[in-house]
């Protein structure tokens, strides 16, 4: 078993390793000090309380709140991608060249941006390909704009994204050639009959019980020699690991997706995943300190 578990509460550090950084932090002023919401009314505070002592109250509650905002802000223009955004090391975020494609959408551009920087791994010109757990349908819009001989596919089990993404495919009239379907893999796509799988920020979101047979199911989905690509956080198998640049995110937000439900995979345990589908030839890259890009290939 490695030293930092993927698995619910194990995901806390070992207490030799908590001991070990507050010996070398030095000692903590006011241990005993209030929770951090302390000071924001009593109501809230209640609430707080509540869902800290409550886990599954908690992911109710952060569920909730996140279906409440996505249904208001369908026709927000602030809101039109839920990611990060990327942009070249040789310039300031804000002198990023805007894709030739973003068309009306180029106040997003950041994010627009880290889609194709995506899209950009595997050859996608001219192949048919996937998105599995498309969500709201832009990552394939961007892959419509960019590679106009393309067919898109997109499978997701979420209704509400699924239905902005029909109205998103809708106004950019790209309705004709990108095609949603409702279910899981199997229902999207004959075996063997895609160039390119894509999953963008869902891999941490699926249970670990069925990690692998979705992943599975992708390897199902392509043909020989077809390209999986994934991005995601890749939590550290290790505390050497832990201690590394490129997991100093993924560490914070490890925690914080445990509030939805989320368990981060382990480096670890993607390659395992990718190792029993079947699929060879894998490569990462970084995006930031924030995710890995993997590419594998169907052998």
């Amino acid at each position: 078993m490695s030293d930092l578990s993927p698995i619910g509460a194990d995901l806390i550090p070992p207490a030799s390793w908590v001991a070990e950084r507050a010996a070398a932090d030095g000692p903590v002023a006011d241990a005993a000090h209030r929770p951090a919401w302390s000071g924001v009314g009593p109501l809230v505070e209640l609430c707080l309380a509540l869902m800290a002592a409550h886990p599954g109250l908690r992911r109710l509650a952060y569920r909730t709140f996140f279906q409440v905002l996505a249904r208001r802000s369908q026709d927000a223009a602030w809101w039109t991608c839920m990611n990060y955004g990327y942009a070249p090391c040789d310039g300031p975020p804000g002198d990023a060249p805007v894709p030739p494609h973003a068309g009306a959408e180029a106040a997003e551009r950041t994010s627009l941006q880290l889609y194709d920087h995506v899209a950009a791994a595997v050859p996608l010109a001219g192949r048919e390909v996937l998105e599995v757990g498309c969500g709201e349908g832009r990552h394939l819009i961007q892959i419509a704009k960019a590679f106009p001989e393309a067919r898109c596919i997109g499978v997701d089990i979420d209704p509400t994204g699924m239905k902005q993404a029909r109205e998103a495919f809708a106004k950019a009239r790209l309705d004709k050639r990108i095609e949603l379907v409702a279910g899981e893999i199997g229902d999207a796509v004959a075996d063997g009959s895609v160039d390119a799988v894509v999953m963008i920020e869902v891999l941490h979101e699926i249970a670990p019980g069925i990690r692998q047979a979705v992943i599975d199911g992708c390897a199902k989905a392509l043909a020989p020699e077809g390209w999986l690509l994934i991005v995601d956080e890749t939590y550290p198998s290790t505390l050497a690991q832990a201690r590394e640049a490129d997991y100093l995110f993924p560490v914070q937000t490890g925690f914080e997706e445990l509030t939805w439900g989320n368990v981060l995979p382990t480096r670890a345990e993607q390659d395992t995943l990718l190792a029993d589908a079947g699929f060879t030839d894998v490569q990462r890259s970084a995006v930031g300190d924030i995710f890995t890009v993997i590419t594998a290939r169907k052998a």
